[in-house]
């Protein structure tokens, strides 16, 4: 598994990923593997404030997850894309 942790674009629908774009291609899922919730590391919540225990959460600390096939043209992968209040993460392409 190669992770990426990289910022994409997505079109969610009812709230599960369809598209997304990533290394300038879209890719549309073609079908999802697995679907689980994980707790964030305190270190990826947004900081508040200028002072180190300004990290205060104003959310819930977990985020969505999801393990899918997509394809783009020829190409085909299976990637584990991230949303955690409406801003989509590439996490990982699984080999």
């Amino acid at each position: 598994m190669r992770s990426y942790e990289q910022t994409i674009a997505c079109e969610p629908v009812d709230g599960c990923p369809t598209r997304f774009v990533w290394r300038s291609r879209i890719w549309r899922v073609e079908s999802v593997q697995r679907e689980w919730v994980e707790t964030m590391p305190w270190g990826l919540v947004a900081p508040r404030g200028d002072g180190p225990t300004d990290r205060i959460a104003t959310g819930p600390l977990q985020r969505r997850l999801w393990r899918v096939d997509a394809s783009s043209g020829p190409y085909h992968g299976v990637y584990e894309l991230a949303c955690w209040r409406d801003s989509w993460t590439l996490v990982a392409a699984v080999d």
